[in-house]
């Protein structure tokens, strides 16, 4: 499955951090890799879902990758990625480890690759996105929100 578009994972950040001050408003918007012309948008669905969408710019036109979703069901936080062209469109589904402090850390041992994606929370406007194997090898990017 593609890794670089899993990273939407972030807008369920809110849930973790309401002690914090923040709330699921924050991170509503328009999204932007660092240094790639790679986006992701997160509306609000309701108070318990967030639907999101990955693309790129290719000439100006947008080339959408991935739908993603945010949900909370009962009291589990899960984040859902929908790869168009991998693993024949399936949902792939992840949920938040609540034992991992500092951070979000949503986890599918048993999927090929990723098996975490973690997040720490740098401003409002700047994600730390750590994509790892179930031996936490990986790689790690930020997200910049560009737009409310």
């Amino acid at each position: 499955m593609k890794v670089t578009r899993f990273i939407s994972i972030f807008i369920f950040c809110s849930i973790n951090m309401l002690a914090q001050n923040f709330s699921i408003h924050d991170f509503k918007g328009t999204w932007k890799y660092e240094h790639k012309e790679t986006y992701e948008v997160w509306t609000k669905q309701n108070d318990s879902v967030l639907n999101g969408v990955s693309y790129k710019l290719q000439n100006g036109e947008k080339k959408i990758s991935e739908k993603l979703k945010l949900q909370k069901i009962e009291d589990q936080i899960i984040y859902s990625a929908q790869v168009l062209n991998q693993n024949n469109a399936k949902w792939i589904d992840f949920e938040l480890n609540n034992r991992v402090k500092d951070k979000l850390s949503f986890e599918n041992t048993t999927h090929d690759f990723p098996n975490k994606i973690q997040y720490t929370l740098i401003t409002k406007e700047k994600i730390l996105v750590e994509v790892k194997d179930n031996n936490n090898q990986g790689f790690s990017f930020y997200l910049l929100k560009i737009k409310e």
